[in-house]
């Protein structure tokens, strides 16, 4: 078959008397064999566990090492847990064995208005838009040199147009101008008065003033709101001593200790009169002008809260 080597064998058998054969070479008229014994075999592992077993040993302990600390961080983990849900819910069943209470408590009071609110509505009439502007805010600069407590000044102005058989008809311009005056006393209404009808008759012939009118409505006494904030503030904190006394009553009725868990309050305040305008000029002016008082009349203010109360 050639003269090279034609096989190489390694491991092939294990003869009687403990001899083993590595290797076999197999050449032309030539077979060689390389025996060890089994002492050899056994020296030659045992070397090799010898290495292996301390890192073996090491990776171990590491391992177990490790799944300790996780079981017991665990362990511990979920006995931390259930102590504290017990103590949950121990405090909730101490909480729901409480007793709640619920009162409605109300106080009121009738102050004295210290305001009177008049409504005042003027409006005029003339040829040219500009003009009907003009004169709004000559009227403004003429009640606010008065020096009286007022809101609003709103103003407009518009087409003075209406209908006739079908068909509108439009000629000059109106103006309106609106005011709330909070005044103190109620002879302070006659120099409005006054000074709208001084204005009337000093400016209609100077200006294109063809029409000027003024309203009011239903002039009445009302409660300030600085006065309304002090009366609401006095009537809660009544509020909170007479709940703080039923509190005491009651703990001493049933022998537990209560105190106030909630307060919702619930203001009610008189409802003004609306705006009614309906009075005009023509009706009122004269050189000197004396209106008539509306009388003071007492208003209520209430508060009304829901109160709770626990009791342990």
């Amino acid at each position: 078959m050639g003269k090279k080597a034609i096989r190489s064998v390694r491991n092939v058998s294990i003869k009687k008397n403990s001899i083993r054969c590595r290797s076999i070479s197999i050449k032309k008229n030539n077979t060689h064999c390389r025996s060890i014994s089994i002492k050899e075999a056994i020296n030659h592992y045992t070397g090799i566990f010898a290495v292996i077993l301390p890192v073996l040993t090491a990776f171990l302990t590491a391992f177990l090492t490790a799944v300790f600390i996780s079981i017991s961080f665990l362990v511990l983990s979920s006995t931390g847990a259930c102590a504290q849900s017990k103590k949950e819910i121990a405090d909730k069943e101490i909480i729901d064995k409480g007793t709640k209470l619920s009162i409605t408590l109300e106080e009121t009071r009738e102050p004295i208005p210290d305001i009177l609110a008049l409504d005042l509505k003027v409006d005029v009439t003339t040829a040219k838009e500009a003009e009907a502007i003009n004169i709004l805010g000559a009227i403004d600069n003429v009640l606010r040199n008065l020096n009286l407590d007022y809101k609003g000044g709103k103003y407009s102005v518009y087409k003075n147009c209406w209908w006739e058989k079908g068909k509108q008809r439009c000629t000059g311009y109106k103006g309106s101008i609106g005011y709330l005056f909070e005044l103190k006393n109620a002879a302070s209404q006659n120099q409005i008065f006054e000074a709208l009808e001084r204005f009337k008759e000093r400016y209609e012939k100077k200006m294109s003033l063809e029409e000027m009118n003024f309203s009011v409505s239903q002039p009445e006494w009302r409660i300030s709101e600085k006065e309304y904030h002090k009366v609401e503030d006095e009537l809660k904190f009544k509020i909170i001593d007479t709940a703080k006394d039923f509190s005491d009553r009651v703990s001493k009725k049933l022998g537990k200790t209560c105190y106030i868990s909630d307060i919702d309050y619930d203001v009610k305040r008189p409802l003004p009169i609306g705006p009614y305008y309906g009075v005009k000029a023509a009706n009122l002016m004269e050189r000197s002008i004396d209106a008539p008082e509306p009388k003071k009349e007492e208003k209520t203010v209430s508060v009304r809260a829901g109160v709770k109360l626990r009791c342990e």
